[in-house]
């Protein structure tokens, strides 16, 4: 259900913009760039790239679908690479920032991807579940 609706929302996205996406498909859109992105290149692609405009989108989606863990995973991820700020929504703001990170910051944002590839929620499950209740 949940992978193969996301080629509708990617293409309303792409013609209306994410504010003209419901509720629903915004939790699609938010949560499949995220695993995309981080699948891709980790936690710093994701930040990186567009998909990073909706970090804060993105958590409130997490914690909806109940992916609690991946919620968590986020956050960390915000705290190495913002130093306790929310991402800018602004992609060169944030890339600024991602730039200037350090060895030890990158090295932990490393560890923590490996965590995500290694140990982390069944999120398409957990989609599936979150839809098949509407």
């Amino acid at each position: 259900m949940y992978p193969e609706i996301m080629d509708s929302v990617a293409d309303k996205y792409f013609q209306l913009g994410f504010d003209k996406l419901n509720d629903d498909e915004k939790i699609i859109y938010c949560v499949w760039w995220l695993e995309a992105e981080v699948n891709n290149g980790g936690s710093h692609q994701y930040f990186f790239n567009s998909a990073g405009d909706y970090t804060a989108e993105t958590l409130l989606a997490l914690e909806k679908i109940g992916a609690n863990q991946t919620k968590k995973w986020l956050e960390q991820a915000v705290l190495i690479a913002f130093k306790h700020q929310h991402p800018p929504k602004d992609r060169k703001e944030r890339q600024a920032i991602l730039i200037k990170l350090n060895d030890n910051d990158l090295k932990l944002l490393d560890d923590l991807d490996e965590d995500f590839y290694e140990n982390g929620e069944n999120i398409t499950g957990l989609m599936n579940k979150y839809f098949s209740h509407k």
